[in-house]
Formats: structure tokens, sequence, C-alpha cells
């Protein structure tokens, strides 16, 4: 004990020496202090480092109730967000176990669907990619709801497990999560195939087709690729087909071509023969 309590009386007084900046050789020191001196002064600054931290934490509680106290009230204020924001919370919640296996036997009437006799089942008539994805969920949703299964209800392992088992990885088992998810919130919500439907055109709507013929008829006989540009831009339009953003003047060009227009040039220098005109007779 007595080797340790000299410790933090140098640690003061070799401060103290060097902002004196007095000379040392010869062992005499003017102006330091003594050690009874700098023994006092260190009692008294212990106490006071202990007031410090005590005075500090109720301190740093109360700003702790203080931030708890604005979040509720910002969470009391909130709740104005897009629909969305709230269905891609719920998709990351795990679902009662009752919930999975009533969304497990519905997706076995999908891909097993029986026939009218009752015997025997029948093709479902899904793609391949889709009936794949569709067997995966029914998996993963067999091994997060079976009792003799190691992940009953181990949601995020139950989806590993099964990605592992389709030689697939982590990515697969967050889709699958998001799929089984928002299938047991809605059964009409399948993971369908998408690939190829980017290229369907807004064209291929009836109604919107037989719209612009009609407007394009009115104009009259010259009609150009901004006449379609300027009437979907028009707010009633959009609304009534569901139209976010206008057409550019490439795509009209391409949808006039579509509806069996030709660009051409109008003749010049025709000769007309005028003699049955209405002002010719009556002359």
């Amino acid at each position: 004990m007595g080797s340790v309590a000299p410790l933090p009386l140098l640690a003061v007084f070799v401060p103290a020496i060097e902002a004196a900046g007095t000379n040392i050789n010869d062992g005499t020191v003017e102006g330091m202090p003594t050690i009874d001196e700098l023994e006092a002064r260190l009692d008294a600054e212990t106490p006071m480092a202990d007031s410090s931290i005590s005075q500090a934490g109720p301190s740093t509680e109360e700003n702790d109730n203080e931030s708890d106290a604005g979040d509720e009230d910002k969470s009391d204020s909130e709740g104005v967000g897009d629909a969305q924001d709230d269905e891609k919370q719920k998709i990351w919640i795990p679902p009662s176990i009752d919930a999975a296996r009533a969304a497990h036997a519905q997706l076995d009437e999908i891909l097993n669907p029986r026939r009218k006799s009752g015997k025997g089942h029948k093709d479902p008539g899904l793609d391949l990619l889709l009936r794949s994805r569709l067997e995966a969920m029914k998996r993963f949703l067999w091994n997060y709801t079976n009792t003799a299964s190691r992940f009953y209800e181990k949601w995020i392992a139950a989806s590993i497990d099964t990605a592992r088992a389709s030689e697939k990885g982590p990515w697969f088992a967050r889709r699958l999560r998001e799929w089984s998810s928002a299938f047991i919130n809605n059964y009409e919500v399948l993971p369908f195939n998408v690939y190829g439907t980017w290229n369907k055109s807004r064209l291929d709507d009836e109604d919107l087709r037989q719209e612009l013929s009609v407007h394009l008829q009115s104009i009259g006989k010259y009609i150009s690729a901004m006449d379609i540009v300027r009437y979907l831009d028009q707010p009633e339009v959009k609304a009534r087909h569901g139209i976010k953003k206008t057409i550019t003047e490439r795509t009209a060009r391409n949808w006039l071509k579509t509806m069996g227009y030709r660009w051409k040039l109008e003749p010049c220098g025709q000769y007309v023969d005028g003699h049955e005109r209405k002002d010719v007779t009556d002359y």
C-alpha cells in the first residue's frame, strides 16, 4: 500500500514543477507546495469529483425522460405516412402460427387443386417459376409451423434453412419471408413471374385507343405526334386512364404507326379541274 500512495502525488507534482519553471538541480524548489498541501488538495478535489458525478446522474435521467416524452409525443403526432410504409413494416413481423398454418393449407390447394369429381388432383396451370416459388413458400411455412421441426416458431431460421434446401442463399430467404407475409395478409397476392410484362403498351387498352382515334379525327386532316402528347397531358384524361407520366413525342409517333397512320408529304402543283365548282356553274 505504501508504494501506491506516491503515484497520484507525482502526477500532480511533475506538472506543477513544469508550470513553475524552476531549477531543481540543487534539490530545492521555491514556490512549490509541500507534500501535506498536495495531499490536502487531493482530498479536497476527490469529493468534488464524486459530487459532480452524482449531480450529473439525475440530470441525465431527466434528459432521458424528457427525450422519451418527446418521442411519445412525436409518435402520437405521426401516422400520416403512405400506406405502403405500413405494409413494409408488417412484412417483417413474424406471423402467428395459426395464420401461417392457414396459409400453408391455402398454398396446398393452389398447388394441388382437386378435380370436380373430388377424386385426384388436376394441373394447377401455373408457370414453372411461379410454381417453384409457391412450393418453396409451402416448405418454408411447414418448417415454421411444424412442431417436430427444429425451426418451429423461428421465422428467420426457417427461411434460411428452406433457402439452403433450395440451393440458394440469404437473398432467397428474405424473398421467402416477403412473399409468405404478403400471402398471409392477402391470399390473392402471389409472387408472379413479371418477365416480359414491362413490354406491355398502354395502347393495348381498347378504350384508350378508341378515344385517341376519335380525338385525332376531330382535329382534321393534318395531325402530328404532339397532338397525342398534349391530349394525354390533360388532367382529366390522366385521371380517367390512370396515367401518371405523359408519354414522349417519340412514343406518340410509334403509337400513330401502330394505329395505322403513315407519314407523307402533301403533293404540290397538282392540277385540279374546277369546272364543277359552285361559283363557276353559277357564272
